[in-house]
């Protein structure tokens, strides 16, 4: 607790909107977990045991080498998308925050509108009564 107080004061900014974010994806991902782990991993598994029997090693071998090589060049030309994704969250919790700022910014204008529809006066104390109420 003392670590996240720490982060929070050195300027981590919109803390509890990034916490729950992270647990909501963090809840998705081991959601998704089986669908897109396991069961590939497994039909992966029965898959190469298939082509063996079929066609051999040396050709799987090759259609491995294939696929590793493709993914190779797919990784380095396609865009840093867990980078994007943590500017998306940073801009949508500055985006909260400042809307946040903006409800209270407006509950004080309301509220001066208010208080100004009155005239106050001195009374012999230290006490302000309405002396006309303005609509």
């Amino acid at each position: 607790m003392n670590v996240v107080i720490r982060h929070v004061r050195a300027g981590l900014t919109n803390a509890d909107q990034r916490i729950t974010e992270d647990v909501e994806k963090f809840c998705f991902a081991v959601a998704d977990l089986y669908s897109y782990t396991f069961k590939p991993l497994l039909d992966v598994l029965l898959f190469t045991r298939s082509l063996a029997k079929s066609m051999g090693y040396r050709t799987q071998l090759a259609l491995y080498a294939y696929y590793l090589l493709s993914a190779t060049v797919l990784r380095s030309i396609s865009p840093p998308l867990a980078l994007m994704t943590a500017q998306e969250t940073g801009l949508a919790g500055a985006f909260r925050s400042a809307h946040q700022v903006q409800q209270i910014c407006a509950g004080h204008v309301t509220g001066e509108k208010r208080h100004s529809q009155f005239r106050f006066k001195r009374t012999g104390g230290s006490a302000f009564l309405p002396a006309r109420h303005y609509i």
